[in-house]
């Protein structure tokens, strides 16, 4: 078999050997399916076998792999499939040492390596939201602690998630413990209100299925927000006005929760894992969905 990118018309083995980086592959419903050592089984349809990186068709027929190691191309070798070629392209990155932040070149990478690059990423990402935004992220800081010293222990469990993740938070009662099964929470706040008028929260669309917790972290106020409820790009909360009946008091922050829990409608509640992916904010409502 000289191109794979064809396996799906053509007859082929059930199984080939792509080498000694490669424990096993075979044809699967017309998908090319590859485990490789360390690695999950990965299951490749045409149009990911056409996104493989450093592998390319030379004249021969052949696939050649290279890589860019030390800001200079090397030569990795000629293979007859280009998934062949992508996995030498792997092996080559591995043992050069590539940086962990730069992981995402892999064709195939280990449980580990993607369970480090996202770690990696995480702590980018909040570097640079240190840099950009300094106080404001502080700010978030600041009203994470109000919601901790104000939520009953006994009562709830609750646990911060890395940023860039699809919640700040998630907690549930602590009668469901033996059930893993939360509710993703995001946190907005501000210091001083806009005018002595109103408080102004920024970033409030694209959280249906969370709770929302705003937070006037100057004079302790706090609104408890439905995320589907929310459809502006900012909040103009007030002491009275349109957003008036969800404010709360901090005394009352437990029983409120304990009645949000039932409302299964209107908030979405998922094993923990699913609330701390990694995803972009455009993407949290189809994440919840």
């Amino acid at each position: 078999l000289r191109n794979l990118d064809c396996a799906r018309s053509r007859t082929i083995a059930p199984f080939l050997s792509l080498g000694k980086n490669v424990a096993a592959s075979k044809v699967v419903g017309g998908a090319f399916v590859v485990r490789a050592r360390g690695c999950s089984s990965t299951r490749l349809q045409e149009s990911d076998i056409s996104k493989l990186r450093g592998a390319r068709l030379t004249r021969s027929g052949k696939w050649e792999a290279r890589a860019m190691i030390n800001r200079t191309f090397k030569h990795i070798g000629t293979f007859s499939s280009k998934v062949e070629a992508a996995m030498a392209y792997d092996s080559a990155l591995r043992e050069a040492g590539l940086p962990t932040r730069q992981f995402s070149r892999f064709n195939f990478p280990t449980l580990n390596e993607r369970m480090l690059l996202a770690e990696a990423c995480s702590d980018e990402r909040r570097e640079h939201n240190l840099l950009r935004y300094g106080a404001n992220f502080e700010k978030e800081a600041r009203a994470k602690r109000m919601i901790e010293q104000h939520l009953e222990p006994t009562r709830f469990e609750l646990h911060w998630l890395r940023e860039g993740t699809l919640a700040d938070g998630v907690f549930r009662p602590r009668q469901a413990v033996e059930i893993d099964v939360w509710m993703g929470v995001q946190v907005k706040s501000t210091e001083q209100p806009c005018g002595r008028a109103y408080y102004r929260f920024s970033n409030t669309r694209g959280y249906a299925g969370l709770l929302m917790m705003l937070v006037a972290l100057d004079d302790g106020l706090l609104w408890i927000v439905p995320g589907h409820a929310v459809e502006t790009l900012h909040i103009a909360a007030s002491r009275t006005g349109k957003w008036h009946h969800f404010r709360r008091q901090w005394c009352e922050i437990n029983d409120v929760l304990s009645s949000i829990w039932t409302l299964c409608e209107d908030y979405v509640q998922k094993p923990a894992r699913v609330f701390a992916t990694q995803v972009s904010k455009n993407g949290a409502v189809e994440a919840l969905g």
